[in-house]
Protein backbone atom coordinates (compact mmCIF):
# COMPACT_ATOMS: atom_id res chain seq x y z
CA UNK A 1 0.00 0.00 0.00
CA UNK A 2 2.99 2.23 0.77
CA UNK A 3 4.84 1.59 -2.46
CA UNK A 4 1.02 2.09 -4.30
CA UNK A 5 0.92 5.72 -2.49
CA UNK A 6 4.58 6.45 -3.18
CA UNK A 7 4.78 5.31 -7.05
CA UNK A 8 1.54 6.64 -8.39
CA UNK A 9 2.41 10.10 -7.02
CA UNK A 10 5.49 10.39 -8.31
CA UNK A 11 4.56 9.04 -11.92
CA UNK A 12 1.46 11.45 -11.85
CA UNK A 13 4.14 15.15 -10.25
CA UNK A 14 6.94 13.66 -13.69
CA UNK A 15 3.48 13.69 -16.04
CA UNK A 16 2.60 17.77 -14.65
CA UNK A 17 6.11 18.73 -14.40
CA UNK A 18 6.83 17.69 -18.15
CA UNK A 19 3.83 19.52 -19.53
CA UNK A 20 4.37 23.15 -19.47
CA UNK A 21 1.19 23.82 -19.93
CA UNK A 22 -0.48 22.63 -16.77
CA UNK A 23 -0.44 24.67 -13.83
CA UNK A 24 -2.05 22.56 -11.18
CA UNK A 25 -4.22 25.37 -8.93
CA UNK A 26 -5.05 27.27 -12.66
CA UNK A 27 -7.15 23.63 -13.42
CA UNK A 28 -8.24 23.61 -10.17
CA UNK A 29 -9.57 26.72 -10.64
CA UNK A 30 -11.13 26.20 -14.27
CA UNK A 31 -13.25 22.86 -12.71
CA UNK A 32 -14.33 24.38 -10.18
CA UNK A 33 -15.73 27.31 -12.19
CA UNK A 34 -16.94 24.56 -14.49
CA UNK A 35 -18.99 22.35 -12.26
CA UNK A 36 -19.67 25.45 -10.17
CA UNK A 37 -18.46 23.76 -6.91
CA UNK A 38 -19.44 25.46 -3.87
CA UNK A 39 -15.42 25.23 -2.56
CA UNK A 40 -12.73 26.90 -4.05
CA UNK A 41 -10.65 23.52 -5.30
CA UNK A 42 -7.49 26.17 -5.63
CA UNK A 43 -7.10 27.18 -1.92
CA UNK A 44 -6.26 25.05 1.06
CA UNK A 45 -9.31 25.15 2.64
CA UNK A 46 -11.50 25.81 -0.08
CA UNK A 47 -12.46 29.15 0.73
CA UNK A 48 -13.54 28.87 4.17
CA UNK A 49 -12.25 31.42 6.73
CA UNK A 50 -12.51 31.68 10.27
CA UNK A 51 -15.24 29.24 12.12
CA UNK A 52 -15.45 27.40 8.44
CA UNK A 53 -11.75 26.27 8.52
CA UNK A 54 -11.70 24.98 12.51
CA UNK A 55 -14.81 23.31 11.01
CA UNK A 56 -13.55 21.57 8.13
CA UNK A 57 -10.11 20.65 9.70
CA UNK A 58 -12.20 19.50 12.56
CA UNK A 59 -13.71 16.32 10.66
CA UNK A 60 -11.09 15.69 8.59
CA UNK A 61 -9.44 15.11 12.01
CA UNK A 62 -12.01 13.31 13.47
CA UNK A 63 -10.49 10.28 12.27
CA UNK A 64 -8.27 10.40 15.24
CA UNK A 65 -10.90 9.19 17.71
CA UNK A 66 -10.75 6.08 16.42
CA UNK A 67 -7.36 5.39 17.31
CA UNK A 68 -8.05 6.29 21.30
CA UNK A 69 -9.39 2.75 21.46
CA UNK A 70 -11.74 2.50 19.40
CA UNK A 71 -10.62 -0.04 17.03
CA UNK A 72 -10.02 -3.40 18.28
CA UNK A 73 -8.15 -4.74 15.68
CA UNK A 74 -5.22 -1.43 16.04
CA UNK A 75 -5.78 -2.09 19.88
CA UNK A 76 -4.78 -5.46 20.53
CA UNK A 77 -1.60 -5.00 18.05
CA UNK A 78 -0.81 -1.78 21.09
CA UNK A 79 -1.15 -4.54 23.86
CA UNK A 80 1.27 -7.14 22.20
CA UNK A 81 3.52 -4.41 22.74
CA UNK A 82 6.50 -6.52 24.74
CA UNK A 83 8.59 -3.43 25.81
CA UNK A 84 9.73 0.39 25.66
CA UNK A 85 11.68 -0.46 22.39
CA UNK A 86 8.70 -1.77 20.19
CA UNK A 87 6.65 0.82 21.58
CA UNK A 88 8.96 3.62 19.84
CA UNK A 89 9.58 1.49 16.72
CA UNK A 90 5.92 0.87 16.45
CA UNK A 91 5.58 4.92 17.20
CA UNK A 92 8.13 5.49 13.70
CA UNK A 93 6.23 3.02 12.18
CA UNK A 94 2.83 4.25 12.61
CA UNK A 95 4.36 7.95 11.75
CA UNK A 96 5.98 7.26 9.03
CA UNK A 97 2.75 5.05 7.41
CA UNK A 98 0.49 7.97 8.25
CA UNK A 99 2.68 10.65 6.41
CA UNK A 100 3.39 9.10 3.20
CA UNK A 101 -0.41 7.24 2.67
CA UNK A 102 -1.97 10.28 3.69
CA UNK A 103 0.28 12.43 1.61
CA UNK A 104 0.10 10.14 -1.50
CA UNK A 105 -3.63 9.54 -1.20
CA UNK A 106 -4.24 13.20 -1.53
CA UNK A 107 -1.58 13.89 -4.71
CA UNK A 108 -3.39 11.10 -6.33
CA UNK A 109 -6.76 13.06 -5.94
CA UNK A 110 -5.81 16.11 -7.10
CA UNK A 111 -3.35 15.11 -9.51
CA UNK A 112 -5.95 12.63 -11.05
CA UNK A 113 -8.37 16.18 -11.48
CA UNK A 114 -5.44 18.18 -12.64
CA UNK A 115 -4.55 15.56 -15.58
CA UNK A 116 -8.30 13.94 -16.77
CA UNK A 117 -10.74 16.14 -14.77
CA UNK A 118 -13.72 15.75 -12.20
CA UNK A 119 -14.05 12.61 -10.63
CA UNK A 120 -17.38 12.34 -12.44
CA UNK A 121 -16.18 12.81 -15.45
CA UNK A 122 -13.50 10.30 -14.83
CA UNK A 123 -15.60 7.34 -13.86
CA UNK A 124 -18.64 6.67 -12.42
CA UNK A 125 -17.63 5.56 -9.38
CA UNK A 126 -15.25 8.36 -7.67
CA UNK A 127 -14.25 5.34 -5.77
CA UNK A 128 -12.61 3.99 -8.61
CA UNK A 129 -10.43 6.98 -9.40
CA UNK A 130 -7.01 5.50 -8.27
CA UNK A 131 -7.50 1.87 -10.34
CA UNK A 132 -8.28 4.44 -12.96
CA UNK A 133 -4.96 6.16 -12.62
CA UNK A 134 -2.88 3.41 -11.89
CA UNK A 135 -3.96 1.33 -15.21
CA UNK A 136 -3.76 4.49 -17.07
CA UNK A 137 -0.33 5.87 -16.30
CA UNK A 138 1.43 2.50 -15.92
CA UNK A 139 2.46 -0.57 -17.67
CA UNK A 140 0.50 -3.90 -17.04
CA UNK A 141 3.08 -5.43 -14.95
CA UNK A 142 3.59 -2.68 -12.08
CA UNK A 143 -0.17 -2.09 -12.41
CA UNK A 144 -1.26 -5.57 -11.42
CA UNK A 145 1.78 -4.90 -8.41
CA UNK A 146 0.34 -1.73 -7.60
CA UNK A 147 -3.19 -2.46 -7.16
CA UNK A 148 -2.46 -5.76 -5.16
CA UNK A 149 -0.76 -3.76 -2.98
CA UNK A 150 -3.64 -1.46 -2.06
CA UNK A 151 -6.52 -4.67 -2.10
CA UNK A 152 -4.01 -6.21 0.29
CA UNK A 153 -3.68 -3.36 2.78
CA UNK A 154 -7.81 -3.37 2.26
CA UNK A 155 -7.99 -7.27 3.00
CA UNK A 156 -5.96 -6.73 5.95
CA UNK A 157 -7.92 -4.44 7.86
CA UNK A 158 -11.11 -6.42 6.89
CA UNK A 159 -9.58 -9.73 8.32
CA UNK A 160 -8.10 -8.30 11.13
CA UNK A 161 -11.22 -6.72 12.11
CA UNK A 162 -13.37 -10.04 11.35
CA UNK A 163 -11.14 -12.17 13.67
CA UNK A 164 -11.53 -9.40 16.60
CA UNK A 165 -15.24 -9.72 16.05
CA UNK A 166 -15.21 -13.51 15.87
CA UNK A 167 -12.85 -13.93 18.63
CA UNK A 168 -14.82 -11.52 20.50
CA UNK A 169 -17.91 -13.32 20.57
CA UNK A 170 -16.39 -16.22 21.15
CA UNK A 171 -14.57 -15.93 23.73
CA UNK A 172 -15.93 -13.14 25.65
CA UNK A 173 -19.78 -13.25 25.21
CA UNK A 174 -20.43 -17.09 24.13
CA UNK A 175 -17.85 -18.51 26.82
CA UNK A 176 -17.45 -15.97 29.52
CA UNK A 177 -21.26 -14.69 29.91
CA UNK A 178 -23.59 -16.91 28.37
CA UNK A 179 -21.98 -20.25 29.12
CA UNK A 180 -19.82 -18.85 31.73
CA UNK A 181 -20.75 -22.08 34.13
CA UNK A 182 -19.91 -24.64 31.28
CA UNK A 183 -16.71 -26.19 29.96
CA UNK A 184 -17.02 -25.56 26.68
CA UNK A 185 -14.42 -27.32 24.57
CA UNK A 186 -11.82 -25.66 22.23
CA UNK A 187 -13.21 -27.38 19.05
CA UNK A 188 -16.50 -26.17 19.85
CA UNK A 189 -14.84 -22.45 20.56
CA UNK A 190 -13.61 -22.64 17.38
CA UNK A 191 -16.38 -23.85 15.26
CA UNK A 192 -18.39 -20.65 17.01
CA UNK A 193 -15.62 -18.37 16.10
CA UNK A 194 -15.98 -19.73 12.46
CA UNK A 195 -19.40 -18.96 12.21
CA UNK A 196 -19.74 -15.96 13.22
CA UNK A 197 -16.82 -14.63 11.03
CA UNK A 198 -19.19 -15.99 8.33
CA UNK A 199 -22.48 -14.55 9.60
CA UNK A 200 -20.65 -11.12 9.93
CA UNK A 201 -18.90 -11.27 6.44
CA UNK A 202 -22.54 -11.96 5.15
CA UNK A 203 -24.12 -9.27 6.93
CA UNK A 204 -21.35 -6.96 5.62
CA UNK A 205 -21.99 -7.59 2.34
CA UNK A 206 -25.34 -7.20 2.12
CA UNK A 207 -24.89 -4.17 3.93
CA UNK A 208 -22.83 -2.80 0.94
CA UNK A 209 -24.45 -4.35 -1.67
CA UNK A 210 -27.72 -3.09 -0.29
CA UNK A 211 -26.91 0.78 0.26
CA UNK A 212 -26.31 3.72 -2.09
CA UNK A 213 -23.61 5.37 -0.54
CA UNK A 214 -20.12 5.38 -1.05
CA UNK A 215 -17.76 2.85 0.67
CA UNK A 216 -15.83 5.89 2.39
CA UNK A 217 -19.26 6.82 4.22
CA UNK A 218 -20.22 3.14 5.54
CA UNK A 219 -16.71 3.19 6.61
CA UNK A 220 -17.32 6.41 8.25
CA UNK A 221 -20.02 4.89 9.84
CA UNK A 222 -18.39 2.03 11.32
CA UNK A 223 -15.36 4.17 12.29
CA UNK A 224 -17.78 6.75 14.53
CA UNK A 225 -19.36 3.84 16.22
CA UNK A 226 -16.45 2.44 17.06
CA UNK A 227 -14.67 5.37 18.07
CA UNK A 228 -18.41 6.15 20.32
CA UNK A 229 -18.66 2.36 22.06
CA UNK A 230 -14.50 1.06 22.51
CA UNK A 231 -13.19 4.92 22.46
CA UNK A 232 -14.40 6.59 25.47
CA UNK A 233 -14.52 3.22 27.68
CA UNK A 234 -10.45 2.39 27.06
CA UNK A 235 -9.47 6.03 27.59
CA UNK A 236 -11.20 6.23 30.76
CA UNK A 237 -9.99 3.02 31.65
CA UNK A 238 -6.35 3.91 31.02
CA UNK A 239 -6.02 7.25 32.55
CA UNK A 240 -6.96 5.37 35.75
CA UNK A 241 -10.31 6.61 36.50
CA UNK A 242 -10.95 5.37 39.86
CA UNK A 243 -14.97 5.75 39.50
CA UNK A 244 -15.34 3.87 37.00
CA UNK A 245 -17.49 1.14 36.98
CA UNK A 246 -18.45 -2.30 35.10
CA UNK A 247 -22.52 -0.71 35.10
CA UNK A 248 -20.68 2.97 33.48
CA UNK A 249 -18.68 1.08 31.12
CA UNK A 250 -21.88 -0.87 29.41
CA UNK A 251 -23.68 2.21 29.91
CA UNK A 252 -20.83 4.36 27.70
CA UNK A 253 -21.26 1.49 25.05
CA UNK A 254 -24.87 2.01 24.82
CA UNK A 255 -24.90 5.74 24.51
CA UNK A 256 -21.79 5.68 22.01
CA UNK A 257 -24.02 2.95 19.49
CA UNK A 258 -27.29 4.36 20.23
CA UNK A 259 -26.23 8.20 19.50
CA UNK A 260 -24.05 7.02 16.58
CA UNK A 261 -26.72 5.08 15.02
CA UNK A 262 -29.33 7.53 15.34
CA UNK A 263 -27.06 10.50 14.44
CA UNK A 264 -26.70 8.33 10.82
CA UNK A 265 -30.07 7.04 10.14
CA UNK A 266 -32.35 10.06 11.04
CA UNK A 267 -30.03 11.60 8.46
CA UNK A 268 -28.15 14.41 10.57
CA UNK A 269 -25.19 12.79 9.38
CA UNK A 270 -25.73 14.92 6.20
CA UNK A 271 -27.88 17.63 7.84
CA UNK A 272 -25.38 18.96 10.35
CA UNK A 273 -21.82 17.12 10.75
CA UNK A 274 -20.34 14.12 10.38
CA UNK A 275 -20.63 11.50 13.66
CA UNK A 276 -17.24 11.11 13.62
CA UNK A 277 -16.36 13.90 15.30
CA UNK A 278 -18.96 13.62 17.82
CA UNK A 279 -19.24 10.16 18.60
CA UNK A 280 -16.16 9.71 20.73
CA UNK A 281 -17.02 13.06 22.68
CA UNK A 282 -20.61 12.21 23.28
CA UNK A 283 -19.22 8.39 24.59
CA UNK A 284 -16.79 10.27 27.16
CA UNK A 285 -19.53 12.68 28.52
CA UNK A 286 -21.52 9.57 29.17
CA UNK A 287 -19.11 7.36 30.90
CA UNK A 288 -17.72 10.52 33.05
CA UNK A 289 -21.93 10.98 34.23
CA UNK A 290 -22.12 6.77 34.37
CA UNK A 291 -18.90 7.13 37.18
CA UNK A 292 -20.94 9.45 39.16
CA UNK A 293 -24.22 7.57 39.03
CA UNK A 294 -22.36 4.01 39.30
CA UNK A 295 -18.85 4.95 40.75
CA UNK A 296 -16.61 1.82 41.78
CA UNK A 297 -17.25 -0.58 44.74
CA UNK A 298 -12.90 0.65 45.00
CA UNK A 299 -13.78 4.20 44.91
CA UNK A 300 -17.53 3.54 47.39
CA UNK A 301 -14.97 1.93 50.11
CA UNK A 302 -12.35 4.87 50.05
CA UNK A 303 -8.57 4.80 49.84
CA UNK A 304 -8.46 2.96 53.17
CA UNK A 305 -10.02 0.36 51.96
CA UNK A 306 -8.18 -3.71 51.75
CA UNK A 307 -5.99 -5.66 54.01
CA UNK A 308 -2.53 -3.74 55.05
CA UNK A 309 -1.14 -6.52 52.52
CA UNK A 310 -2.50 -5.51 49.62
CA UNK A 311 -2.65 -1.46 50.41
CA UNK A 312 1.18 -1.90 50.73
CA UNK A 313 1.39 -3.96 47.10
CA UNK A 314 -0.54 -0.93 46.01
CA UNK A 315 2.40 2.06 47.09
CA UNK A 316 4.91 -0.86 46.16
CA UNK A 317 3.20 -0.20 42.44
Amino acid sequence: MVITLIVLPLILLGLVVADPDIAIMAELEAQQLEHEYDVALHRWFGGREGAGVALLFGVNMSWIWGYLGGQPHIFVRMMALRNESDRKKGMAVAFVWGLLTSVGAFLIGILARVLHGAPEDLVADSEMTLPYMVLEHTPGWLAGILLAGALAAMMSTADSQLAVASSGWAEDLYNKVFKKDVEISEKRKVLISRLTTAAIAILGLVLILSTEELIYEVVGWGWAGLAGVYGPVMTLIFIGWKRYSKNAVIFTMIVGLLFTALWVFTGLEEQIITARLLSWPVGLVAGILGGFIWPSEDYRKGPDSGTEEEMFEEEEI
